[in-house]
């Protein structure tokens, strides 16, 4: 079976690794600022929507929001979101083409999808572990209320001053746990399945088919692992100080059964839907501009 993600043979591996971070910080920007505002609607959710006394609603959330701070709310954080997300995905897909590479995937030869599964899983994992103290400024800008914070700057501080070093890494153990298989799954299956269509029809896929296709490999590993973005979320915010991920895995279940676990996972797949086809598509079409095609 051709290969149409071959790297040229006489690319130099540094080119290589800089043109994919590139195309990787481009489609992770692009993709997140486009569904900044469900971003922010399913962070509230997850924080709040369990514990508030009356039920939250998607319509009732975005109308207090825009009452609270304009429409220019919805996108409140996204600075935050597009500098965390962007190095992070740059660094997720760079890392996943040099590792194909390391595995042995040439341009005459294609590594099977279980080793791509691991390729994905360290991609995934070597990311999030750079850039996980943005996730939690990212998530406390997010749900701030006006005048809390001044500026990003001035939110790490008052994290650092009241809470110490430590809670920047907030929720790590259940953001590595997710991030592992989420990362394998959706990176893995996405080209594998990209391929098989190809194989198929016997034509290159075109930007509807990747978008279907990245919907459905990521709608899969998410499915999986959001108990644990969901946790990764409560312990980031810190509305419960002194909760640990055992004790708000098991509250949630005990008071909310399956529900609590999945809370805001709609709108968790609603913004990733659109989110992870655009990241894929720009991540391709401007690999392919600089000369390094991918996936």
């Amino acid at each position: 079976m051709k290969n149409n993600s071959n790297h040229s043979t006489t690319d130099k591996p540094q080119l290589l690794w800089l043109r994919h971070f590139g195309a990787g910080v481009c489609a992770g920007g692009i993709s997140r600022t486009c569904t900044a505002p469900i971003d922010r609607l399913r962070t509230f959710f997850q924080v709040y929507g369990l514990d508030s006394h009356a039920r939250m609603t998607i319509s009732t959330t975005v109308t207090s929001m825009v009452k609270e701070g304009g429409i220019r709310s919805l996108w409140r954080g996204n600075l935050m979101n597009v500098i965390k997300v962007s190095p992070e995905t740059g660094l997720r897909l760079m890392s996943y083409e040099a590792f194909k590479r390391l595995l042995g995937q040439t341009s005459t030869h294609e590594i099977h999808i279980f080793q791509k599964f691991l390729c994905g899983s360290a991609a995934g994992f070597t990311a999030s572990a750079l850039i996980y103290p943005m996730k939690t400024i990212k998530t406390r800008l997010t749900i701030r209320k006006t005048n809390e914070y001044k500026s990003i700057v001035d939110c790490i501080m008052k994290i650092y001053r009241i809470e110490g070093l430590r809670a920047f890494y907030k929720g790590l153990l259940p953001s590595a746990l997710a991030i592992l298989p989420a990362s394998g799954i959706d990176l893995a299956l996405y080209e594998t399945l990209k391929r098989r269509i190809e194989a198929y029809k016997g034509y290159t896929t075109n930007p509807l088919e990747k978008l279907i296709v990245g919907n459905i490999s990521n709608g899969v590993s998410q499915f999986f692992i959001y108990p644990l973005l969901n946790v990764r979320t409560r312990l980031q915010s810190n509305v419960g100080k002194t909760d640990t991920m055992t004790q708000i895995l098991k509250r949630l279940w005990i008071n909310h059964g399956i529900r609590g676990l999945y809370n805001g996972f709609s709108l968790h797949m609603l913004r990733l839907a659109p989110s992870s086809g655009i990241s894929f598509l720009t991540f391709e079409y401007i690999s392919k501009l600089l000369g390094a095609k991918a996936l």
